[in-house]
């Protein structure tokens, strides 16, 4: 997967993150949404392994032209799957891909949310293992 390069906001949510982690903390996926900018970065506490992920936003406030999905990055075997403003899905029938604290991988800027109150926002994360557990990931607001 590509290396992001980190945007200032990033920078914060990320000391914050591991700030706050104790020795006892389970490993936790998040999504990093930038509301000034849209931009949005897979990222997790630890090394975990993934073959599918998917966004929500049952409101519509994803630009599809913006998503810079794994497969566009050049990531192998990694597919798109039906991308829509409520949705945007890729998964890996191959193999699978690394998350880590050290490797945030950027999406694009595909929030559309700016000038929305906190309570109207309404993106979710999920993402699949490769023994296909559905786990739930943290939408981390900043900016």
């Amino acid at each position: 997967m590509k290396m992001f390069n980190r945007t200032p906001l990033l920078a914060v949510f990320v000391a914050a993150l591991l700030g706050g982690m104790g020795t006892a903390q389970a490993q936790r996926v998040y999504l990093a949404v930038d509301r000034s900018s849209g931009e949005m970065t897979a990222l997790s506490s630890s090394e975990v392994e993934i073959d599918g992920y998917t966004i929500l936003s049952p409101s519509g406030k994803l630009l599809v032209e913006n998503w810079n999905s794994l497969s566009s990055q050049g990531a192998p075997d990694w597919t798109e799957a039906n991308p829509r403003a409520e949705q945007l899905s890729e998964l890996n029938l191959e193999g699978s891909g690394l998350l880590s604290i050290a490797a945030p991988v950027s999406l694009g800027a595909v929030y559309n949310g700016a000038g929305l109150l906190p309570a109207d926002e309404d993106i979710e994360f999920q993402f699949t293992t490769p023994e296909g557990d559905i786990r739930i990931g943290s939408v981390q607001y900043v900016g």
